[in-house]
């Protein structure tokens, strides 16, 4: 959440507020607060050639 408000404040949108105060606003507008996931890596050994399969459907989608 600090950076978010790191970025507000860098963006001229505030001069400075808590973490606490940003959180209210959020809460008040009936936002929830998402936890940053990270991705990882397939261990599938035909991974890339399965992908390069399903993005070609959407560049070519098939009649059916």
């Amino acid at each position: 959440m600090s950076k978010f408000a790191d970025q507000l404040v860098r963006g001229h949108v505030v001069l400075k507020f808590s973490r606490k105060t940003l959180r209210r606003i959020l809460r008040s507008g009936k936002v929830s607060w998402q936890v940053t996931t990270t991705w990882k890596v397939s261990t599938d050994p035909d991974f890339i050639a399965k992908m390069h399969r399903i993005l070609a459907l959407y560049d070519t989608p098939s009649a059916g």
